[in-house]
């Protein structure tokens, strides 16, 4: 039986569930209890290993289907059901289908638990539904839209969220990892202030916005880009080029996560700011003591560690311009 992802549950399970699924039959009776329901059974009394009940050449012991013909047996995902038999349907109005059918909602994600919050029959490991990030230049916002499955939303299939504030004349967004979490965050170019805004994904359509993420760059940035430029021997995130319109160049901002390496504010990377990592170091979202020390979590993936220890080390030094309140 097919399972890819390694999670105990079969791509493809079926199940006999209709003993006579082609008789109604609601009291589903087996007087022999050889799985074929006495509507359907010729010696319905006495049990015989030997019998052949829809004369396929296969016995009733051995037929994965032993109410329908089926000599070749044909059974694509090896389970214990025929193909014959492998239907979730009530031919006969009893009530009872052919075959319970059991598939595993996201059969190329390990899932055991099956979890499928919205009950769509996809699991949601593998909900995969694009959202909307709209720039509105005139009220200076960046609004969410989040799709929803069929159903599960009272507006309709798109559900707009609290616009989120921005810089001045918002004229472009685009989606990039910033922080290597596996989360798409939003950078917005504000081409009225010269500044790009930064929000970093929670993976579940909100976003953590931070006024330390929003950095200046050249006159009036407009369209950006997302994506691996600069080479990097430490860190290896994604960055975002923007054009400035004026100076008739694409301008590449470097990784701004690299800023809350200044974690004190003081303008530049020292020893306070390691100082500070050190203490809240092995901390997680699950800790009571994350939040007091969630500014060391300087990549906002959850967890202080390692990385963020990399990113205070390669800006070790370096003077780090605040932006202005």
């Amino acid at each position: 039986m097919e399972n890819p992802d390694g999670d105990t549950v079969v791509t493809l399970l079926a199940k006999r569930f209709d003993n006579c699924p082609d008789v109604y039959n609601f009291a589903q009776t087996d007087t022999d209890g050889d799985g074929i329901g006495d509507a359907c059974d010729s010696n319905p009394l006495v049990y015989n290993p030997a019998d052949d009940e829809d004369g396929d050449g296969v016995p009733n012991s051995t037929d994965n289907c032993p109410t329908r013909y089926n000599p070749n047996q044909e059974n694509f995902n090896t389970d214990s059901v025929g193909d014959a038999c492998a239907q979730a349907t009530d031919p006969d109005g009893d009530l009872f289908n052919t075959a319970s059918i059991t598939r595993d909602n996201c059969p190329d994600t390990y899932n055991p638990d099956q979890q499928d919050t919205n009950a769509d029959g996809i699991g949601d490991l593998c909900e995969d539904l694009p959202d909307l990030a709209i720039a509105d230049s005139t009220a200076n916002t960046l609004q969410i839209v989040i799709q929803c499955p069929p159903g599960q939303c009272p507006q309709g299939n798109w559900e707009p969220q609290t616009p989120l504030p921005v810089g001045i004349q918002p004229t472009a967004v685009t989606a990039v990892d910033l922080n290597g979490d596996g989360i798409k965050d939003l950078v917005v170019a504000n081409t009225g202030s010269d500044t790009l805004s930064v929000f970093l994904g929670n993976g579940d359509g909100t976003f953590l916005s931070d006024p330390a993420f929003d950095v200046p760059v050249l006159p009036g940035p407009r369209t950006l880009q997302g994506g691996f430029f600069s080479r990097d021997a430490v860190l290896d995130f994604e960055e975002v080029t923007t054009l400035s319109p004026s100076l008739n160049t694409p301008v590449l901002a470097v990784n701004v996560i690299s800023e809350r390496a200044d974690i004190d504010g003081s303008g530049r990377v020292n020893g306070r700011d390691l100082a500070f990592w050190a203490r809240g170091f092995g901390f997680s979202r699950k800790d009571a003591g994350y939040p007091g020390s969630r500014d060391a979590d300087i990549n906002l993936d959850g967890k202080i560690d390692g990385l963020d220890l990399v990113f205070i080390t390669t800006q070790f030094g370096k003077s780090v311009p605040r932006p202005a309140p």
